[in-house]
């Protein structure tokens, strides 16, 4: 069937099947447009694109978690309860004895400082449908409740108050230096790292580590170059960054380089910051079937119990930028 339509003076002539076509949308069951007929393409769903199929990849893309540095430097122990750990406050000292003269005792003194263990973690719901279909899910979540678990164990190692939570390294190491920026304006300087590494007893030199955030880093990396002249002060071997021939490790939860902060900590951490895990160092992982059953969930119940603890404060120093 052809059909033809005058538009000024011109025809036009349709095809037959675009005529049947278009009657045919047009009578729809009674309801004219109901009836759809469309380009076989992928341009959108009604022109082919649903019987297009689509898969969703099981593999879900975490977000990166924060860098976390202090339990890779720390020595990490296992407890089982609370446990009185004693540091020497004073050392033993010898004094000259003249002959026929009786020595003079001065011994050491010691203190203790109490490991104990606070609990953090998370809880996460899921349903019974996609606790089912979404295969990959549960063991997606357990990862990611240990990231956060790192986000809030971190600022405790940092600057915990040592209250109901861990103790910070910040306020409680050595004093180490306080250093003013240098003349190109960098508020951390190449020169002001040699003055900490100084500042460190040499018998904690050769387990030494510096911790700082990555934007100090970065300041540092920029400070190498002075009055035009470059000064390799930074390497880098098998992934690991060295400043001064020493690791350098990162810490999300390190305050950045302002004036009157306390943007980087260099020493023996092992020696200096203990760290301790009731029971064990895993994050524990309950998957809870019963609790929320009537309302067709799973819960999955993840946690550590930590507790961390400056046990040597002459053995890590701080570098400190001049307030003004």
């Amino acid at each position: 069937m052809n059909r033809q339509f005058s538009n000024v003076g011109t025809s036009k002539k349709l095809s037959a099947q675009y005529a049947n076509a278009f009657t045919s949308w047009l009578r729809g069951a009674g309801n004219p447009g109901t009836e759809m007929m469309a380009a076989l393409n992928e341009g959108s769903n009604p022109a082919g694109g649903f019987a297009v199929p689509v898969i969703v990849d099981g593999q879900i893309v975490p977000l990166a978690p924060i860098d976390a540095g202090v339990r890779s430097l720390a020595t990490v122990i296992t407890t089982t309860s609370d446990m009185k750990v004693p540091f020497e406050t004073t050392a033993a000292t010898a004094t000259a004895k003249p002959e026929a003269s009786a020595f003079v005792a001065v011994s050491p003194a010691f203190g203790s400082f109490t490991l104990s263990a606070f609990m953090a973690g998370g809880q996460n719901d899921l349903t019974f449908e996609i606790f089912q279909d979404a295969k990959t899910l549960p063991g997606f979540v357990i990862g990611d409740m240990l990231r956060a678990q790192q986000n809030i164990e971190e600022p405790w190692f940092i600057s915990g108050t040592g209250v109901g939570q861990p103790q910070g390294l910040l306020g409680n190491v050595g004093a180490g230096v306080t250093e003013e920026p240098d003349s190109a304006g960098n508020l951390v300087t190449i020169n002001g790292a040699s003055d900490l590494i100084g500042s460190l007893n040499s018998e904690y030199l050769p387990n030494a580590a510096f911790l700082m955030n990555r934007a100090t880093a970065t300041i540092l990396r920029k400070a190498q170059t002075v009055g035009g002249v470059f000064y390799q002060a930074w390497t880098r071997e098998n992934g690991v960054d060295y400043l001064h021939g020493f690791r350098v490790a990162y810490s999300a939860s390190m305050p950045t380089a302002v004036r009157g902060a306390t943007p980087i900590l260099f020493g023996d951490f092992e020696r200096g910051y203990l760290i301790g895990d009731r029971g064990s160092s895993d994050l524990a992982v309950k998957m809870l079937d019963q609790t929320k059953a009537l309302q067709g969930l799973v819960s999955i119940l993840t946690y550590r119990r930590t507790d961390g603890r400056v046990r040597r404060p002459d053995a890590i120093q701080s570098y400190t930028i001049a307030a003004s």
